[in-house]
């Protein structure tokens, strides 16, 4: 006979989870083994075909299956299973005794075993017995009739679930409906502000209480009341709560807040403050105040009249409309409007400063700005020159005369910012202002060619581009070039020349220069 392949015999075996306390273990072996002996995570032992087994905990375990055949021989199987311990419902609650319309306190004291201690999946489903349901874990549940209920709890964690009903444990008493309506619920001081609560109650109370504040005494009012007026004189946010009495001993409440807020009709604001920032624009701010619902900023320019510009509730802006701030001034003006819809009366106009400089011929720099209100008078001319800051202190009014403008090392344009400090103790800055120099062309008169064989050229500061022409008294053009180093000895005798210069400063703005030179041999 042909050779057969031989198959070992196969311990195998299937377990159920049926979310109870134990799991069962289905032997599923070949019929050579007669006898088995189960081992649970390597510590407890069972014999049997197949058994049923109870872990303490949810989490994975080792299960080991030793399979015995008549004659002695054994084969094993070791298998990981895991196992979900069924949680358990559980519901308190301190008294049975409950009151209608009065908040009835439930408690989740479940208890729920998990793979994974840091996370939870468990899930909750109350029954209140009166037609509604709510899944939090804690819940205070309120009953709008009188009666005797029955609570279910259910919970579910992914795997297993578990209720708990509690029959006819939970019994409401009749209590009248609070409720109240308020006129308003936001007012502004002064004048004293009265809030007027309305209800419209027609069930049987023994008792009415009003109370205005957490901090005052209740009020007792005649049940047969159903407007009540309290008179605020001071600001603040107040919780006024009613509390009704029933024959039944119940006690219901009802509550709501109320703002009282100051008003902002009598009340002048401060001015904005106004700066030029150092991206050349103009930057706004000013102080919050709590009784503010909105800011209105007007604004004008160059002293026209004053319109609404913004209607924000931030204390701070970038006006990009400004965009002259070189040529123009402007102006801003505030006005506040409180949470009563009230507006304030409008601050004082506050103008941004407005630098202007003009180049004397090199000699000095000469700087004007205008008249500031709301300043110290104490003002700080800063200056940039090549890649020095200096700064001109204690500077008490406008024009101010730089006569150290003039650099000839340096050669290019300057630049300027007035700076100080407002009446509020800000610093506010104004426009930067940019000074170039003129042009200056100094033509010596030549001397002789044997003093200076290579004539005297021709002496230039703050040019980029230059032209010169020279005309003999006839009309006759003598000389032409570009070159600032370049020279004309003359030719002949002393005589008179005509020269005429074009050219480009170094900061791209035209020029010109005409006039007559006497040439000496």
């Amino acid at each position: 006979m042909p050779n057969q392949p031989y198959y070992p015999e196969q311990v195998r075996f299937l377990h159920q989870q049926n979310c109870k306390d134990s799991i069962i273990f289905f032997n599923k072996s070949d019929t050579l083994f007669k006898t088995y002996r189960w081992i649970f995570n390597n510590i407890d032992s069972v014999d049997g075909d197949s058994v049923k087994y109870a872990f303490a905990h949810s989490g994975k375990y080792l299960v080991t299956l030793k399979a015995f055949s008549r004659y002695g021989y054994m084969r094993q199987l070791t298998d990981t299973v895991l196992f979900y311990k069924k949680p358990k419902a559980k519901m308190y609650f301190k008294d049975s005794l409950g009151c209608q319309w009065v908040a009835f306190s439930y408690k989740d004291s479940s208890k729920n075993d998990t793979l994974n201690p840091n996370q939870t999946t468990l899930k909750w489903l109350w029954d209140f017995g009166d037609g509604t349901t709510d899944s939090l874990q804690n819940i205070n549940h309120i009953y709008t009739k009188s009666g005797v209920y029955n609570v279910k709890l259910k919970i579910d964690n992914g795997f297993c679930s578990d209720s708990q009903t509690m029959v006819n444990k939970v019994n409401i008493l009749s209590a009248p409906k609070p409720g109240f309506t308020l006129d308003k619920t936001i007012e502004c001081i002064p004048p004293a502000t009265a809030f007027i609560a309305n209800d419209t109650l027609t069930e049987l109370v023994t008792k009415k209480t009003y109370r205005f504040a957490d901090s005052l005494p209740d009020n007792n009012i005649n049940i047969t009341q159903h407007t009540v007026q309290y008179l605020y004189t001071a600001k603040g946010k107040y919780n006024i709560t009613q509390t009704l009495y029933s024959p039944s001993g119940c006690v219901s409440k009802d509550s709501q807040y109320v703002q009282v807020f100051g008003s902002l009709a009598a009340f002048k604001p401060s001015s904005p403050n106004i700066t030029i920032n150092n991206n050349d624009m103009v930057e706004l701010w000013w102080n919050k105040n709590v009784d503010t619902k909105n800011y209105l900023l007007y604004k004008a320019t160059n002293y026209t009249s004053l319109s609404l510009y913004k209607n924000q509730s931030d204390t701070f802006i970038i006006d990009s409309s400004a965009q002259n701030i070189y040529t123009s001034t402007y102006q801003y003006a505030l006005q506040l409007t409180d949470n009563c819809g009230q507006i304030s009366p409008t601050s004082d106009t506050e103008t941004s400063i407005l630098l202007t400089g003009k180049n004397n011929h090199n000699v000095y720099g000469l700087f004007n700005w205008n008249n500031i209100t709301a300043t110290t008078n104490n003002f700080t001319l800063k200056k940039w020159r090549g890649f020095d800051t200096i700064y001109i202190n204690n500077i008490s009014t406008s024009p101010y005369y730089d006569n150290d403008f003039y650099n000839d090392t340096v050669q290019q344009s300057t630049s300027y910012q007035i700076q100080t400090l407002n009446n509020r103790g800000y610093h506010i800055s104004s426009n930067k202002t940019y000074l170039g120099y003129e042009p200056v062309v100094i033509i010596p008169t030549l001397y002789d060619v044997i003093v200076y064989p290579n004539g005297v050229p021709v002496i230039a500061f703050y040019i980029k581009h230059f032209d010169i022409e020279i005309y003999d008294l006839l009309g006759r053009n003598v000389f032409t070039g570009s070159d600032i180093k370049g020279w004309y000895n003359g030719d002949g005798g002393a005589q008179y020349f005509i020269y005429r210069i074009t050219g480009t400063t170094k900061d791209d703005k035209p020029f010109n220069q005409s006039g007559k030179i006497l040439l000496l041999k």
